[in-house]
């Protein structure tokens, strides 16, 4: 089941996108766990870049906090190491495994291709204390979210 936030985010991708842009599915994970987010495409006869990025797409042309980039071959660079390809690109599995995620993994990823945008959404469990770190991040993700939902309402 998707989440408010997903929906929302569903809404905005298919209003900044329009075409060729998917929400697919919520995941959750425990904290400290890995996780596999999954993405396919049909590879063409070429490879061509792809890339998994953080939030909501602007451009269709580029990911926003890219984390993992391909030449549709390999990997070519990603953010950090616990960040690697799951699957295999050539035959276009784009899956994405994070490792040891914590809370900061916690919200919306997009996978680009060039024939498709797909967004998904992670949640992750089981930390039971809050920094006051957090608690801010927290506070600016309701705010960002806040602004967004002005924007696609009112313009």
């Amino acid at each position: 089941m998707t989440s408010p936030v997903g929906r929302l985010l569903a809404l905005a991708c298919g209003l900044t996108l329009l075409l060729g842009c998917e929400f697919r599915k919520l995941y959750t994970a425990p904290f400290g766990a890995n996780v596999t987010l999954d993405c396919y495409y049909k590879p063409e006869a070429e490879p061509r870049t792809v890339c998994w990025g953080r939030g909501v797409m602007e451009d269709r042309e580029d990911c926003k906090d890219e984390m993992i980039r391909s030449d549709g071959k390999g990997m070519v660079s990603r953010s950090s190491e616990r960040y690697h390809f799951a699957g295999n690109i050539a035959e276009g599995d784009l899956s994405v495994t994070i490792t040891d995620v914590k809370e900061d993994d916690s919200g919306l990823y997009v996978c680009v291709s060039p024939n498709q945008i797909m967004m998904l959404e992670l949640k992750v469990a089981g930390k039971t204390h809050h920094t006051i770190s957090d608690v801010l991040h927290m506070y600016m993700k309701i705010k960002i979210s806040a602004r967004l939902l002005q924007y696609i309402l009112y313009g």
